[in-house]
């Protein structure tokens, strides 16, 4: 049932809650015969080494898009880069098919906003105990965000007119992507490990971001941060090594391009821009807070 309704957002281009929804009022028990029929036949035991092999591929693209591009880039301003580079870091992210880079920036400019408050969009602490946990995770998106004017986030409309126009096509194209080159070169394993899983999985480590990060794990005492985030150790372990999980060291100092403050802590990003700041790629990169 949860595949179909996959399926069904894949089908109309469309990974939105509202959309999969809809899925879920649409079934027709009818429909499983030939949709099996449309799988291929791909639900087996195992899945073949290049289906795998484009699961990490993407996986990690996805990871770096997100993480770099949408978030400590476009979101913080955390670093600085030639505007190419801004546009392959759009097309990364588009192939986790987390909405455009409006939508999803100005999210999270408002999370940190009014982190926890009324205008936080997915505060876990709006509703008790596991209600808030499902409303941070994902059931937040089932809704219209409110923001709180509507000239919310025009600074950043005017400073990336030029980006934003582009992203119109990025958007789709990186999003179809995702799907068609892991069919392309590895069939209907590809499609559903590297495709409709990758995607899957990815969102749900977003989503965790939201949840756990936000309820559960520890803080760093010496450092104050809004909210009530939290260095949680499954997230930042788990099938995830880009750092996102170090969550209260990002609200202690949002705009530090280091998510993972200390040498030891997993943070792809962060030895990304490490490694590209003496090829000129990156600049300006800021970084943790002093004492760190």
């Amino acid at each position: 049932m949860m595949v179909y309704a996959l399926w069904y957002a894949f089908v109309n281009f469309s990974w939105h809650p509202r959309a999969i929804l809809q899925a879920f009022k649409d079934f027709d028990p009818q429909h499983i015969p030939s949709f099996w029929s449309a799988l291929g036949g791909a639900f087996h035991p195992g899945f073949s080494i290049k289906a795998w092999m484009w699961f990490f591929v993407l996986h990690t693209l996805r990871q770096v898009g997100i993480s770099l591009g949408y978030h400590r880039l476009l979101t913080h301003l955390a670093f600085k880069c030639h505007f190419g580079t801004k546009l392959v870091l759009s097309f990364l992210a588009g192939l986790a098919v987390q909405g455009t880079i409006l939508a999803w920036i100005l999210d999270h400019m408002q999370h940190h906003w009014d982190t926890e408050g009324p205008l936080d969009p997915h505060s876990p602490y709006r509703y008790p105990g596991w209600r808030g946990f499902l409303w941070a995770h994902i059931a937040w998106m089932c809704f219209d965000v409110k923001r709180p004017n509507e000239n919310f986030g025009m600074i950043f409309k005017e400073n990336n007119v030029r980006l934003l126009k582009w992203n119109r096509w990025i958007y789709p194209v990186a999003a179809l992507s995702g799907f068609i080159l892991p069919f392309y070169f590895a069939g209907m394993d590809g499609l559903l490990l590297g495709g409709f899983l990758g995607v899957l999985l990815h969102l749900h480590l977003t989503w965790s971001v939201n949840s756990i990060c936000h309820l559960y794990g520890s803080i760093d005492k010496r450092f104050k941060a809004p909210g009530n985030a939290r260095n949680n150790p499954v997230v930042c372990a788990a099938p995830s090594v880009i750092g996102e999980g170090y969550h209260f060291y990002h609200h202690a100092k949002a705009d530090s391009a280091f998510l993972g403050w200390k040498w030891y802590h997993l943070d792809l990003g962060k030895w990304i821009l490490c490694a590209g700041e003496p090829l000129g790629i990156f600049w300006d990169i800021k970084r943790p807070r002093a004492g760190a």
